[in-house]
């Protein structure tokens, strides 16, 4: 019974912190396409306004919920019947994969939605600028959920057990 709500709290941690960080690549997108110079029809026009949204807050708590999914990890593994199963090769990828992907979320995509944050809270609509950092947070998203999807992929699958 433990097991089973730790187990499901490290899938929500992981649903909900990587699913936020997808969401980021997603909107940034929509701001990296759009030119504001120009007439945008209903659609366009509300594709922007929801990424200006989602980025105008700044960065929130929900991404930073990824530094739950180790925690949770080691209690599962304590849980399952000690810390014998750490050495396996799907727990080290797993744990690669996570410090990866977390790597890239410090080091270029959470700074590139601050910066974000800051030229669209301030007004700053330079088209160049918006779209190079939302172009910045794309690319950020993109590969914080590719290192997701091995650890996940490591997770699931559990080669060498």
């Amino acid at each position: 019974m433990i097991y089973d709500l730790v187990l499901l709290a490290h899938v929500a941690a992981g649903l909900i912190g990587y699913g936020s960080i997808a969401f980021s690549g997603y909107f940034a997108s929509a701001l990296a396409k759009e030119d504001r110079a120009r007439s945008l029809d209903a659609g366009s026009a509300k594709a922007l306004a929801r990424a200006v949204h989602f980025f105008e807050q700044g960065p929130g708590l929900a991404p930073r919920v990824i530094y739950l999914v180790p925690v949770l990890g080691g209690v599962l593994l304590w849980l399952g019947g000690g810390l014998s199963e750490a050495s396996e090769p799907w727990v080290i990828t797993g744990g690669l994969a996570w410090l990866a992907s977390v790597g890239v979320a410090h080091g270029l995509l959470w700074p590139a939605e601050e910066a974000l944050a800051g030229m669209l809270a301030g007004g700053s609509w330079n088209n160049v600028d918006i779209k190079r950092v939302a172009c910045r947070v794309e690319l950020g998203s993109t590969v914080t959920m590719a290192f997701y999807s091995v650890g996940l992929v490591a997770m699931i699958a559990q080669p060498g057990r």
